[in-house]
């Protein structure tokens, strides 16, 4: 009883990490590098060799609180 919590759908490191970019880039994770919070460093590649990318993880929506002023 009581709290559980919510099983979420896995997601793999190269979709969530390359999600944005276009397919075009034709990119393919090879590994992560460190293990920064919020910028991330991915080890990628690509036709004409690998390639370092890095990811900046914004946490949360913005959220506009003006609704809630009286």
């Amino acid at each position: 009883m009581g709290n559980k919590l919510a099983r979420t759908t896995q997601v793999s490191a190269s979709e969530y990490y390359l999600h944005d970019l276009p397919s075009s880039y034709n990119l393919v994770l090879k590994e992560t590098l460190g293990g920064g919070r919020f910028l991330k460093s991915v080890q990628c590649v690509h036709d004409e060799g690998l390639l370092l990318v890095k990811v900046y993880f914004k946490r949360g929506e913005f959220i506009d609180l003006k609704v809630f002023l009286h």
